[in-house]
């Protein structure tokens, strides 16, 4: 996902199950567990041994946090990416208070991860909120009561800065913006920048930015060293140190609707994304990383 991405990052550990209800996860499963799933899923696709995956989720001693992914795009890259098709209620019913969120999340293939799908009927979102009063709040007021089932709440948006990314930013505690090592990549940052100050002072002055991710970074590349470089002297040490590099397999992934960690654990682009997640937990628990990349 390359467009900006919000994070709103829950403070709870109950799990919302298919029927909604909170359920202690130290009864649910142990860490063994995780790992035999994913080692399950790689015997069934004749995937390489899962043996750095199994180091790195005992090393975070995290492998048993709960996500909620919201894809709150239309083109609902997000859902696609993890092999999950919208049905009945999607983010846009739970977005306008049509739907509750047990009714519209659905399991993914990635254990204790939960998504809210997206489609096309999102984009007729902005439409309708247009008329509505304090339309900016919508999501935050739908999310209101589900934040302590989560430990992590993403959010992915919409490449553009309307009133779907707006109310992603008002939901949020945090801001996570990827940039790709390209030139057009810093043209629009300063764009949202300056959206992040103006909700920052008028509609949700808790938020904070997560981090900048560097992805699609080729350190062969002179352009892409540029943007890294750019990017380091404008936002400092708020700038990831894993970088997430061009990697055939993270762009054959979606196609075959899996997360990179399912479809190549091995692949060099599916060991910067551990990293960068050890690096985020990391950098919650007040630990310093060895430096990636």
């Amino acid at each position: 996902m390359n467009d900006p991405v919000t994070v709103a990052v829950g403070d709870g550990v109950d799990y919302l199950g298919d029927a909604g209800a909170g359920v202690n996860l130290a009864e649910l499963f142990t860490l063994q567990d995780l790992l035999e799933q994913l080692t399950a899923l790689h015997e069934v696709h004749d995937k390489a041994p899962v043996t750095r995956v199994l180091e790195n989720f005992e090393k975070s001693h995290h492998a048993w946090m709960v996500q909620l992914l919201v894809d709150l795009d239309p083109q609902g890259n997000a859902s696609s990416g993890v092999g999950v098709e919208p049905k009945e209620y999607t983010s846009y019913e739970f977005l306008l208070g049509n739907a509750t969120l047990t009714s519209s999340i659905q399991n993914t293939q990635v254990p204790y991860m939960d998504i809210l799908t997206a489609d096309r009927r999102l984009a007729g979102a902005e439409v309708e909120l247009v008329s509505q009063p304090q339309r900016e709040n919508f999501l935050k007021r739908a999310l209101a009561d589900h934040k302590d089932r989560y430990d992590f709440i993403f959010i992915d948006t919409p490449p553009s800065l309307g009133l779907l990314t707006l109310n992603a930013l008002t939901a949020a505690d945090s801001v996570l913006i990827p940039i790709q090592c390209e030139y057009y990549a810093l043209e629009g940052l300063s764009q949202l920048l300056s959206t992040v100050q103006l909700v920052q002072r008028n509609l949700n002055r808790m938020l904070q930015l997560e981090g900048v991710l560097l992805t699609m970074y080729d350190k062969r590349l002179r352009l892409s060293n540029q943007v890294a470089d750019e990017a380091i002297e404008f936002f400092g040490k708020v700038v990831y140190e894993t970088r997430i590099p061009r990697n055939v397999r993270l762009s054959e992934a979606p196609s075959f609707g899996q997360p990179i960690l399912l479809y190549d654990v091995e692949c060099l682009g599916s060991q910067s994304y551990l990293a960068l997640a050890q690096e985020i937990i990391a950098a919650k628990d007040g630990v310093t990383t060895p430096q990636g990349g």
